[in-house]
Formats: structure tokens, sequence, C-alpha cells
């Protein structure tokens, strides 16, 4: 799983400590070793996708995918440690309207840090935290990392400028998913895709060619 690398990213823009100048080419050269070296991402057939046709770039509404796009998923990978820990804690977000107010509770809270902690313990988390020590961003200190992890992934603010209304977070963007009136936004994670799609509540229209 590679949930570990986001930390890469949030960190950095995050605190205000001296970060050592880094640049692109080493970092993207990092990640895909970290990606290499992922002992918990899915092996060939654990993962089977249908990705169909193209989606329409003109009429959003019309369905170029009739199947849903995982295949399968085999059952044994979603059963570790940290998927496991994942599915939980998406559980805990049963609000996903981005313009209503979703503020921490005390059960979202623990269902967060045991999801960090099951983290910690993969080869992942270890050389994404080496790495952040390594260019100023994080603490030597798990504790005071944890504690940084938690506050850029689950801290809530509001997406509409001018807003007073908390309603959205990092973690809850990208791994959960939320809407602004009819606009989808993140959910970029593919295990919440795979049960979304298992009790139809998403709908694949199929894909589009990725911009550079």
């Amino acid at each position: 799983m590679r949930i570990a690398i986001v930390a890469l990213a949030c960190l950095a823009s995050a605190f205000s400590a001296p970060i050592l100048a880094v640049d692109s080419d080493s970092v993207t050269a990092f990640l895909t070793q970290l990606a290499l070296n992922d002992e918990n991402r899915a092996k060939d057939g654990q993962v089977v996708v249908a990705y169909q046709d193209m989606a329409s770039h003109k009429n959003f509404d019309h369905d170029n995918a009739k199947n849903p796009l995982f295949t399968s998923v085999d059952l044994a990978l979603l059963a570790q440690p940290t998927y496991k820990s994942l599915k939980e804690l998406i559980a805990k977000f049963p609000q996903q309207d981005g313009n209503k107010a979703d503020p921490e509770t005390e059960e979202r809270k623990a269902a967060s840090l045991a999801f960090i902690d099951d983290l910690s313990k993969t080869t992942v988390f270890a050389k994404a935290w080496e790495y952040l020590q390594s260019v100023g961003v994080s603490s030597a200190d798990y504790d005071e990392f944890r504690t940084q992890l938690y506050t850029v992934w689950f801290s809530v603010f509001n997406r509409n400028s001018g807003s007073t209304v908390a309603g959205s977070s990092g973690f809850k963007g990208t791994f959960v998913g939320e809407f602004l009136k009819k606009e989808v936004v993140g959910l970029t994670n593919w295990i919440r895709f795979a049960l979304l799609e298992k009790v139809n509540g998403v709908d694949y229209h199929g894909w589009f060619e990725r911009q550079l």
C-alpha cells in the first residue's frame, strides 16, 4: 500500500521548519524506489480491472463502461493490517458533503491514530519517514511525527472561500471522496472506489487519456 508516500508531498508544504533543497528528479527517483519496495502492494492477479471504453468528454452522464471498473479484488489482500484499518477508518466518514460541517470525533481520532500506527510498521513508512528527516521536514521522534501526520491528514478545513463550514480534510478528500453540489472532489483511492462499486455507490463511466 502506497499511502505513506502521500506524506512526502503533504508535509513539505505544511510545516515551517527549514527544508533542504531537493530537486524534483531526486524526489521522483525516491518515490519510484519506494513503490517498488512496497511489500503490501497487490501482486499479479490480486486486483483485476476492466477499463472498457473511453469516457465521453461532451456528456459526463453518458456511460461508456457497462461493467464495473473492478472485476475482482483478492480478499486476502484486503485482510492485511493496513488495508483493514483503512477500511475501518473510511467507515468513520459517513458524511461526504463538503459543504456540511464534519467535526472530528473521539472515535474517528482513535481510528485515525490506529491507522497511522499500522502504517508505521511497514517498510514504505520507515523509508518515507527517513527521507523526510533527511530533508528537514519531520522529527526523528515517532510521537512527534505521528502528530504531524495526524495534523496534515485529518485537520478539518472549508473548501469554499468565505465559508465558515469546515467539512473537508486532506484524508477525506483523498481517500474517502467528497462532493460539492454535483461535483465529486478527490476519491483518488482505488480501495475506496472498489468498495463503493460493491454496494452500487459509484458508477464507472470509462477512462480519459492522461493530460501531460
